[in-house]
């Protein structure tokens, strides 16, 4: 609704411009004020975002209890995740997933083949010394047929917060 009020006062500004001819030199000089006001508040104020935001280091992330689910295309994780953080609110996190093909009874995963890597965005929204459940969906490009048993791991990589309360 805002854009389309703005757009009404633009309109109504060209009008005013276009039909009333005495009104053109105050008309312009309102225009470059109100131009000038915007750019200034826009520089000044920073976003509530930029505002807000907040350091939360991974170590700080606790992520357990995980399911794989394969997909067509890739794989879907659920589980917990808990924000150690004392003000940081956690909301989101970027996670790395690894797949592996290895041979049956492996040990190490050094001795498997990597098939796959993808990154994908979890939104948990987490306060302070929480836990909340979350999802993320993994694409894969070109994952070839097993030949032995599918192995994974998963990383966090980089954590989004903003200051408790916000």
């Amino acid at each position: 609704m805002p854009v389309a009020a703005l757009v009404l006062v633009i309109l109504l500004y060209v009008y005013l411009l276009i039909s009333k001819r005495e009104l053109r030199k105050p008309l312009l000089a309102g225009g470059v004020v109100a131009m000038l006001l915007v750019l200034i508040l826009t520089l000044l104020v920073p976003s509530e975002s930029t505002n807000r935001t907040t350091r939360v280091s991974l170590d700080d992330l606790t992520i357990d209890e995980l399911i794989l689910t394969r997909t067509e295309r890739g794989a879907t994780i659920s589980g917990r995740m808990q924000n150690g953080s004392s003000n940081g609110h956690i909301r989101e996190v970027v996670i790395d997933m690894r797949l592996f093909d290895c041979a049956p009874g492996h040990q190490d995963l050094d001795d498997c083949l990597i098939i796959g890597d993808a990154s994908a965005i979890a939104r948990p929204s987490i306060p302070p010394g929480q836990t909340r459940g979350f999802t993320a969906q993994f694409l894969f490009s070109n994952l070839p047929v097993l030949s032995g048993e599918l192995a994974w791991t998963l990383t966090p990589a980089e954590i989004r917060a903003t200051q408790a309360g916000g």
